[in-house]
């Protein structure tokens, strides 16, 4: 999974405008071709639903590392 990010305090208006540009770019039949021919799939998705993706992810890895019993 890749995804892009932004500032923490990056005003709302502007998350929205690149992600907008972003899901139009990822939608071009050129892109998408792209993507396929190196075994990856273009997903555009909104700010929200890749916050929730990378929160959960991180709540997996978490209980990965504590189950492996790895320490700073």
């Amino acid at each position: 999974m890749f995804g892009m990010f932004a500032p923490a305090k990056t005003p709302a208006a502007i998350i929205s405008q690149l992600n907008a540009s972003i899901v139009q770019i990822l939608n071009r039949a050129d892109v998408k071709e792209k993507f396929i021919n190196v075994g990856a799939e273009a997903v555009g998705s909104t700010s929200d639903e890749f916050a929730r993706i990378i929160r959960s992810d991180m709540a997996r890895t978490a209980v990965l590392i504590k189950d492996a019993g790895i320490h700073r």
